[in-house]
């Protein structure tokens, strides 16, 4: 189930999925929504749970170097990145569930650089997993999710 777009936002909002069409697409100005399909959700949702341990590493790291009362500031980046991740995690589904997921509709104004953090680190497992294949079939698969993935980027206005 998608979310549903703030009534001053409908307007600006851009239909779905039209990354996902092969074409190359670029972001047209006032990208504020998009709907991830079940299949991206199942990508994402791993590149997510790694980047949230990362951020966790940062807010340890900021405690080694001195407490929370001495310089809050420090933990503001990594605090910020854990709650955006945990909020984009409540609406994609912390867990898998049997089956494709239901497409979601986010707000790329508050989560495109979650999104962006996601899509590469899971890119970068999928290029692992497409060179340590012991099968075409299991090649091909991480190669699809790799190219969805790169339709993902360009559609946010994003890099490897």
């Amino acid at each position: 189930m998608g979310v549903m777009p703030r009534p001053e936002v409908r307007q600006h909002m851009v239909c779905d999925s039209v990354f996902l069409q092969g074409a190359s697409v670029q972001p047209p100005p006032g990208l504020l929504a998009l709907t991830l399909p079940g299949g991206l959700i199942v990508l994402l949702r791993r590149g997510l749970l790694r980047e949230l341990a990362s951020a966790a590493r940062e807010v340890t790291q900021a405690a080694a170097r001195g407490g929370y009362e001495r310089d809050a500031a420090r933990y503001l980046g990594p605090l910020g990145r854990l709650d955006t991740i945990r909020g984009l995690l409540g609406l994609l589904g912390w867990e898998s569930q049997p089956g494709e997921p239901e497409p979601v509709t986010v707000y790329l104004d508050q989560y495109r650089g979650v999104l962006l953090g996601a899509a590469r680190n899971e890119h970068a497992n999928q290029t692992r997993r497409a060179r340590r294949a012991c099968s075409k079939q299991a090649r091909a698969k991480a190669q699809a999710s790799r190219a969805l993935l790169e339709r993902l980027l360009e559609a946010i206005g994003g890099t490897l």
